[in-house]
């Protein structure tokens, strides 16, 4: 890509902005003549080079010093970063101009504004004085993995497409979930068809295996009864389950959010819950999915999964585990019991962004059925097709998520290596 400074810039087709414009041969209508290469007379032409590693190197040291000293004003001077930022709605148009800059900054330009505009407008979830929603956490290996990703910039929609990022993904949820002592069916190893694939967010992941309980079902009693399906979670489930559910086709009236109260440290009742279950069977409708929760958002009330997964055992529904928010700590053995009677669950997910040192955002999920996420979501495009043969486990990675979560993945994996594994193995 060439620029000409000066009478503005122009490509190779001979295209140039400021004064006028040029055709395909390079005649320019205005104040000059730019020849068919893009190039203006008289002006100065610069060769980009998007990644230039001297660059890179240069300007990479002065924006790690940055962050790191962002982080040691966090600790030192927390006075001059309140947790709550004291801005108003709409204070930043005001602060930067209606178009966009017409001449590029320099980085020192680029982080003054930062920290005179930006910087006012934050919320410092990593300030050791905030204490609200949940913990946010960050950390050195985090940190790290964000730029080892970002510098290698892969997509892999298909394992041909980086065969790294497929398979280590499949690797470390593996270790993940012995970390978990998950059950061997949510391994990829297992004797079972189960696995772990990396979701943007806990809502997607429960989003996928609503559309995969879904399917699963309306393959057993027909699609035309989309309508008689029927869910059940707690006044305490995240909302992000109801709009799943939304989006999955179930009439809103068939989501049954069950009341709980301190009786139960508001963790969803089992009698309400085959009470619910019976009636709506009497009633002519099918109960398919249920979501239970390990920490929820409003109380961190933790569901009984045991009598939970006997439940769903009893009926056949797709028993989900949603431990977004108290998951993380069940890799410690003495809160694993948190999690006893998830081997009765269909699904579990957990946000490593939460308590694990993760940057935002990283939910890994785990099914015990791998095949049915794959039969609700694939896609079989001629451009994902290729010759090399590969596993069936390597298909479900790749097939229920979309390009653009690869992107995430490898520096979570990288932390998920250096940090959990390196502090666990320290603890014990």
């Amino acid at each position: 890509m060439e620029f000409g400074t000066g009478n503005g810039y122009s490509n190779g087709n001979g295209y140039t902005n400021g004064n006028g414009h040029t055709n395909g041969n390079g005649n320019y209508n205005g104040n000059g003549h730019v020849n068919g290469n893009g190039k203006a007379n008289g002006a100065k032409v610069v060769k980009m080079k998007p990644m230039d590693s001297e660059l890179l190197r240069e300007q990479g040291h002065i924006m790690v010093d940055f962050i790191a000293d962002y982080y040691k004003n966090l600790q030192d001077s927390p006075q001059d970063f309140p947790v709550l930022s004291q801005v108003q709605p709409g204070y930043l148009r005001d602060m930067l101009p209606d178009s966009a800059p017409e001449r590029p900054e320099s980085l020192k330009e680029l982080l003054d504004d930062v920290s005179k505009k930006i910087m006012p407008g934050i919320t410092h979830w990593q300030s050791p004085s905030y204490f609200a929603y949940y913990a946010s956490s960050t950390s050195v290996a985090g940190f790290l993995g964000e730029m080892l990703n970002a510098g290698l910039s892969v997509v892999g929609f298909t394992w041909l497409t980086s065969p790294a990022a497929t398979e280590l993904e499949i690797i470390v949820l593996d270790w993940l979930a012995k970390l978990l002592q998950l059950p061997d069916h949510f391994l990829s190893t297992g004797k079972g068809n189960g696995g772990g694939v990396i979701q943007g967010t806990g809502c997607e992941a429960v989003l996928v295996v609503v559309l995969a309980a879904r399917d699963r079902i309306l393959k057993k009693v027909g699609k035309t009864l989309l309508p008689q399906l029927v869910v059940y979670g707690s006044d305490q489930t995240h909302s992000s389950f109801r709009k799943a559910c939304l989006i999955g086709g179930i009439h809103e009236e068939n989501i049954r959010l069950l009341k709980t109260d301190s009786s139960t440290n508001y963790g969803m009742p089992p009698e309400s819950l085959e009470e619910a279950i019976s009636h709506d069977l009497a009633k002519g409708f099918i109960p398919f999915f249920i979501c239970a929760t390990v920490g929820t958002t409003s109380s961190a009330a933790v569901d009984p999964l045991v009598p939970l997964g006997n439940i769903a055992k009893k009926y056949g529904i797709w028993l989900h585990v949603d431990a977004a928010y108290a998951g993380n700590a069940c890799i410690c053995p003495e809160y694993r019991k948190f999690i006893d009677g998830i081997e009765n669950a269909d699904s579990f997910n957990m946000n490593a962004h939460k308590w694990l040192f993760a940057n935002q955002t990283c939910s890994p999920l785990w099914v015990k059925d791998r095949y049915s996420l794959i039969d609700a979501l694939k896609t079989n495009p001629e451009y994902l097709e290729f010759k090399v043969k590969v596993s069936h486990v390597h298909h479900f990675v790749t097939n229920i998520k979309e390009p653009s979560i690869y992107i995430e993945d490898l520096k979570k994996r990288y932390h998920i290596h250096v940090e959990y594994i390196t502090k666990m193995t320290i603890r014990n």
